[in-house]
């Protein structure tokens, strides 16, 4: 009689269960008839990603989510028009992403397009092209970007040159007397480069001489010359900080380190604009020969006098940060994935800008650096086999983490219904789970 009970009201547990199984479960079914959403990433806030064409990979990513949730198994297409077309099909995956990477070989801009059951979320790639003495510019670069409706100028050249590496070193403080330390600090490994932009670039029909070609090519030989006094100027750069204790001289040493960097970088460019307005002040345009002959023997000077090893620009290298940024020396102090590190920040502690966890092991790269002192692009900082996150989590107390979403996911309040399902079916397998072993144990008694 007893095992009849409890096995009674195991039955009652379980209609009860089910009932609320299928009553959720369907609210489940309805939730996957909302229409698929598609995120196409990364996108640059300035509406393109750049790149640099042979040399750049583009790591695309789409994020397919029906009602908030991410879905697994949707077939999405990437089709890509313009300068490097292709069309590739991926499926999602257990976080709802498909992921498609590609290198452009022609300088030009593309459109990537992502379709997922007509869902279409699209973003633009430009292909620049970085300098080099063994690939001139041709006609064909310029054929990306429009002239304006009312200008004077046959043809216009977009670059760009910008800090493409570098590393900052700060030596350990010393006392010099009681509440007084010094430390200097500098930067190494600086590397630069001069690019293309296409999409900023055109020319007018009928008007594509080899003379004004050689012109164009002169702004960009400018452009190189500009890198290369930047790389120069900023390796010789120097400073010290003080403080009353061995981490304010460090804080102030790094300080006046970045505002000396920013000073240069400004100095570089108003040098760089004052001698192409001269370039062009002089030659006319290109229109007179002596003068434009005069000013092709001054810039291969200039490059002869700053040795290609300064530069960045012959380097097959490309940072995260370069891979995205339109411009970086415009947008070195954005933010693009809001993670606490700048773009300029975050090329130095090698994380990616466009993902707030790039080691993914649920810390934000920013509280790695400043707050947690881990690696940001180590899941395990010290190699001792317990992720950051788990020692933090559970072994330390100070200091408190934010909350994380489990599983890197995060669920609304009014989306927790879609997991109600799978927790009474849990609760249902644990309540038989006990009642058989009662019944067994009271069977055999």
């Amino acid at each position: 009689m007893k095992a009849l009970r409890i096995f009674g009201v195991t039955a009652i547990a379980v209609a009860i269960g089910l009932s609320l199984l299928f009553t959720l479960g369907g609210m489940a079914v309805h939730a996957d008839n909302q229409q698929l959403t598609i995120t196409l990433e990364p996108k640059s806030p300035a509406g393109y990603v750049a790149g640099y064409a042979g040399i750049t990979s583009l790591p695309l990513q789409a994020t397919v989510t029906k009602d908030g949730v991410p879905q697994t198994g949707v077939k999405v297409q990437f089709v890509v028009t313009g300068a490097n077309p292709q069309t590739v099909t991926a499926t999602t995956d257990a976080n709802g992403k498909a992921r498609f990477t590609y290198t452009g070989q022609a300088v030009g801009v593309d459109t990537i397009t992502a379709t997922a059951n007509r869902t279409q979320d699209s973003g633009s790639m430009e292909w620049g092209k970085v300098w080099s003495a063994t690939s001139p510019l041709t006609w064909s670069d310029f054929r990306w970007g429009t002239p304006p409706a009312q200008t004077n100028y046959a043809a216009v050249t977009g670059y760009t040159f910008s800090v493409a590496q570098y590393k900052e070193e700060v030596d350990k403080p010393v006392e010099r007397g009681p509440h007084d330390f010094t430390a200097k600090a500098r930067l190494k490994n600086v590397k630069c480069r001069a690019s293309f932009s296409p999409k900023d670039s055109w020319s007018k029909a009928g008007q594509q001489t080899a003379a004004l070609l050689n012109h164009e090519q002169g702004h960009f030989n400018l452009a190189e010359v500009s890198a290369r006094e930047l790389c120069r100027d900023l390796k010789a750069i120097e400073v010290t900080g003080q403080g009353p204790d061995p981490v304010a001289a460090h804080n102030d040493a790094l300080a006046k380190l970045r505002a000396k960097k920013k000073e240069v970088r400004a100095a570089a460019w108003a040098a760089n604009d004052q001698r192409q307005k001269q370039y062009d002040d002089e030659t006319k345009n290109g229109t007179i020969p002596t003068k434009q002959a005069e000013w092709d023997q001054k810039i291969q000077n200039l490059l002869n006098a700053l040795p290609q090893s300064q530069s960045f620009s012959a380097l097959p290298l490309v940072t995260a940060l370069e891979a995205y940024a339109v411009n970086a020396a415009d947008e070195i102090d954005w933010d693009y994935d809001s993670d606490g590190l700048w773009n300029e920040e975050e090329l130095t502690f090698n994380t990616d800008p466009l993902n707030s966890d790039t080691d993914y092991d649920l810390l934000i790269d920013g509280e790695e650096v400043f707050h947690f002192g881990t690696d940001p692009t180590k899941s395990d900082t010290d190699g001792d086999g317990v992720l950051d996150y788990i020692k933090i989590l559970f072994l330390a107390a100070d200091p408190p983490i934010p909350e994380r979403p489990v599983g890197g996911i995060a669920f609304p309040a009014d989306k927790l219904a879609l997991l109600a399902p799978y927790i009474i079916l849990a609760a249902l397998i644990a309540i038989v789970a006990v009642s058989v072993a009662v019944y067994m144990r009271r069977y055999r008694s």
